[in-house]
């Protein structure tokens, strides 16, 4: 048994309720001082209004729901209660084209569309050629719009208590679409034992704890934000801040004028997200008096950085930096803290519990400095994916005996670094 036991979404959420009664889950900022908050002991409330709302309109275990949405409290509302009813959320970048839209609907034989104002008529074009989408729902308004549903209307209503569903750790959770290779977007399966492994290992790996605030400002369409931040907080009991989107005149000013709340509650800080091109932005914004009061603990990054704009970044906001490297078929399997390595080009080290080497086209490990191809071992549907989405040669071809073989090269030097390149 490994340390997702045999629980699933529901017992988590009601574990977590238990434990964590009277503190804050998430805080949704769309940009702006009008703050919205959800308890953890209000969440089995919330989500068993939502997963028995699904159940209503006719979703059943297996079924696809497709959310795509900018952040949102609804947006985890809906991913939970999917996973409470055995369905399967498929999340959408917004920024896809509606020729992309319409292939991941009609690939994944998405049954409801749960989506937002911002998106209403470019679906409007592409819901002829979507025939198993038999409902749409936007959240993020109380307008209504003809043949589509209201979030608020939907949940009104409906009972609250989480609905009794035969679900296991091993059941799909999530089929992720990224673009592949051949032009149309790639499924990946995501197990729900994937989201609570990495959940319990990144919280673990980054020292969360119940007094202090993992802020997040990237999409979470992406299970690498999904699991570093949400489900990384939600199990360590931390505070999430979930930002509508990002911000670089905003972001630091965001970080500043939440730690202060938190702080009367905190001895420890904040946990902020970015990728390479954010922290650049960020640091194009003017300096200001607050820029080193803003009692953050770390800032994690994805992308590459070099050691002058890190130590830019860490001296004006008085942060520690580290680099992280996420799939969505592994979400973390490496982590660099770049100022103690002073290896900028290095993903790092492997994360704990994560089991990495660089093989050749054959998957005969090589040597140390030679370049091949990462491969990830820990099993499927637990510390990676589940299997590729009506894609069975990709599938037999990228996991073999509890390993992951992907086609992203690099090497790794004396000290267990790893170098990757794309």
């Amino acid at each position: 048994m490994d340390i997702t036991s045999n629980r699933n979404f529901r017992s988590y959420i009601g574990d977590q309720a238990k434990k964590f009664a009277g503190s804050v889950f998430a805080v949704y900022d769309n940009n702006s001082w009008a703050f919205k908050e959800v308890l953890y002991e209000e969440m089995p409330l919330v989500v068993g209004m939502t997963a028995n709302a699904l159940l209503k309109l006719g979703i059943r275990k297996g079924d696809k729901v497709n959310i795509h949405c900018s952040n949102c409290l609804e947006y985890i509302y809906s991913w939970f209660a999917l996973g409470c009813i055995g369905a399967v959320m498929v999340p959408t970048d917004i920024n896809l084209s509606e020729k992309e839209w319409e292939y991941i609907l009609n690939h994944s034989g998405a049954k409801v569309v749960i989506t937002e104002p911002n998106f209403v008529n470019s679906f409007k074009r592409i819901r002829s050629n979507c025939p198993t989408v038999t409902n749409v729902i936007l959240c993020k308004t109380k307008k209504g719009e003809n043949e589509f549903i209201l979030f608020s209307d939907m949940v009104s209503g409906a009972a609250a208590e989480l609905p009794e569903v035969n679900v296991s750790p091993q059941d799909d959770a999530v089929i992720y679409y990224a673009r592949g290779n051949e032009g149309n977007p790639e499924g990946v399966i995501l197990t729900q034992a994937y989201y609570f492994y990495w959940g319990e290992v990144i919280s673990g790996t980054l020292k969360y704890c119940n007094k202090e605030v993992v802020i997040e400002s990237n999409q979470i369409f992406n299970p690498v934000y999904q699991i570093n931040s949400v489900m990384g907080a939600f199990l360590a009991g931390s505070r999430l801040v979930l930002s509508e989107k990002f911000d670089e005149s905003e972001w630091i000013h965001q970080v500043g004028r939440f730690a202060p709340y938190w702080q009367k509650k905190m001895g420890r800080g904040v946990v902020g997200f970015l990728t390479a091109d954010q922290v650049c932005k960020v640091l194009a914004q003017p300096s200001s008096l607050r820029d080193n009061k803003t009692a953050l603990r770390m800032v994690m990054y994805t992308g590459e950085l070099s050691l002058n704009q890190i130590n830019l970044f860490s001296n004006r906001f008085q942060s520690p930096m580290e680099r992280f490297f996420g799939m969505p078929e592994c979400p973390t399997p490496f982590i660099n803290p770049v100022l103690e390595s002073m290896k900028t080009e290095s993903v790092g080290r492997p994360t704990l519990g994560a089991k990495v080497k660089i093989v050749d086209d054959r998957g005969n490990e090589i040597s140390i400095g030679a370049t091949g191809r990462l491969a990830i071992n820990g099993g499927a549907g637990l510390s990676f994916c589940k299997a590729y989405y009506k894609n069975e040669d990709k599938t037999a071809k990228a996991i073999k005996e509890g390993w992951l073989y992907t086609n992203i090269k690099g090497k790794v030097d004396g000290e267990g670094y790893f170098y990757l390149e794309g």
